[in-house]
């Protein structure tokens, strides 16, 4: 290697390197930052940069207890016709995580309250970003808003059924299963102050997500 072609690769390498840092900071402040128009439009390059290396939000920062308990059920239709009842499928694999931590079950245990992340965050951020918006772009932001939000509402829909699907062949054999209803339940933590309390009584809100043909999935 000849003396300037060491003095080029000298003299360009801080340039990329530094070409290189602003372009990876300017995409993890685009991931972290509110939702705005700009994220949007980039959402899908900074989506597939930041995942999984580089994923973060604020959490750490600002955390934000959860104060009610986000549980999904469901119910099982057999191709027989007979119809079980509404199953809790959350809390056997938050007790399965306690005993099997090491494991893939630890990461498994945590697919419900993504799920749910998924959904209220989605719209909270939604909410919030409307109310910020100029009246002159109003239109133009609810309506992307609201495009961005009908794809993720689909998206997690279906992982909310295969996720269904996959817990319902712990319950019966695949061939027996014909159909599965999903209920997302949404119960407000017992206060403080019954903890101890037997008898607390606490609010219980849920949606049920209709019934869906069952599909073969690969269960944990």
């Amino acid at each position: 290697m000849n003396r300037w072609c060491k003095k080029m690769i000298f003299f360009s390498l801080p340039v990329l390197l530094s070409f290189a840092l602003i372009v990876h900071f300017t995409l993890i402040i685009l991931q972290v930052m509110p939702l705005n128009p700009l994220s949007l439009s980039l959402g899908n390059a900074v989506k597939s940069y930041t995942t999984p290396l580089f994923k973060q939000n604020w959490h750490l920062f600002a955390p934000n207890p959860i104060s009610s308990n986000r549980l999904i059920y469901i119910k099982l239709r057999t191709k027989t016709k007979q119809e079980s009842g509404w199953i809790d499928i959350t809390t056997p694999l938050i007790q399965a995580k306690f005993t099997h931590y090491i494991t893939p079950m630890n990461k498994i245990s945590h697919i419900p309250s993504k799920i749910f992340s998924q959904i209220y965050q989605s719209n909270e951020r939604s909410v919030k970003l409307k109310l910020k918006s100029r009246n002159q772009e109003k239109s133009r932001v609810h309506m992307a808003i609201d495009q961005v939000q009908d794809i993720k509402g689909e998206r997690t829909k279906e992982l909310i059924y295969r996720f269904a699907f996959a817990a319902a062949t712990k319950i019966l054999p695949p061939q027996q299963i014909d159909a599965i209803n999903i209920r997302l339940v949404n119960e407000k933590a017992v206060p403080y102050a019954e903890r101890n309390n037997p008898h607390a009584s606490t609010e219980r809100k849920y949606h049920e997500l209709g019934w869906r043909p069952y599909a073969a999935v690969k269960a944990w």
